[in-house]
């Protein structure tokens, strides 16, 4: 069986440009399915009204021969095409800057926002304690 204990160094990738209808879910489902490590964290920001630029934070990265070999090309500084959905792609490369975030001891990771349900703050009813 192939190894696959984890490279404990946080590491990030970047997708220079992805469709806006593409979302957190569908980028942390094509990236959990190839067994690079564990995501902490999705960055999406607006790029036009078409798209967005995505930062893939990993929390760890996995030692298996897939992960190893693509994390030899990104070190490397090659563009890696990851195809999503036969034909559309994207090209990933390394971040080619660290991000500092503050780690906190008491610090709460949050779920995507997909994940959280939906209020409706005009259906509430308020009640008054006068």
């Amino acid at each position: 069986m192939e190894q696959t204990t984890p490279d404990t160094n946080e590491y990030s990738i970047y997708i220079p440009y992805v469709l806006k209808k593409i979302t957190k879910t569908q980028i942390h489902t094509v990236f959990k399915s190839l067994n690079l490590g564990h995501i902490n964290d999705i960055v999406m920001t607006p790029e036009n009204e078409k798209g967005w630029s995505v930062v893939i934070h990993f929390q760890f990265w996995n030692t298996n021969t897939k992960a190893k070999e693509l994390r030899n090309k990104l070190d490397a500084g090659e563009e890696v095409k990851i195809i999503y959905d036969e034909p559309h792609f994207w090209m990933i490369s390394k971040l080619s800057y660290a991000i500092k975030r503050p780690k906190r001891a008491n610090a709460i990771s949050t779920p995507p926002i997909e994940n959280f349900p939906f209020v409706n703050f005009e259906s509430l009813l308020v009640i008054d304690n006068k």
